[in-house]
């Protein structure tokens, strides 16, 4: 690579890594919640869990459609939960990932730039 080239490559580098770090670091300051679960997800998961603490207070189903109007009911609960841990979780890797990346960008365009020196370019 051309001795300019290799230089602002080596910037760019160094630039995307250090805004990806910032961006990681203040990841939760800046990116908002909604961006991982939003007012309807909520809403969604208070309507799930209401429904299913409702009809688990009937122990006794004295019905087969009761049964199955509380089966479904957990299951909906289940399945919002599991949405609602998925989003908890993307919240916490989002910003370890963007980290990453920028360490391994910052790394590299000071490895690219030192590199350009040593070879007398």
């Amino acid at each position: 690579m051309a001795a300019p080239k290799r230089h602002y490559f080596a910037l760019a580098l160094l630039l995307v890594g250090m805004l990806c770090l910032a961006l990681g670091f203040l990841g939760s300051n800046v990116i908002p919640s909604k961006a991982y679960w939003s007012e309807q997800q909520a809403e969604e998961y208070a309507d799930a869990q209401h429904d299913a603490h409702a009809k688990s207070h009937h122990h006794e189903h004295e019905s087969a459609v009761e049964e199955a109007e509380y089966q479904e009911a957990m299951a909906r609960f289940e399945r919002i939960s599991q949405q609602l841990e998925e989003a908890q979780s993307s919240r916490d890797r989002v910003p370890l990932v963007l980290k990453a990346v920028g360490v391994v960008a910052v790394l590299c365009g000071v490895v690219l730039h030192y590199a350009g020196r040593g070879s007398g370019a």
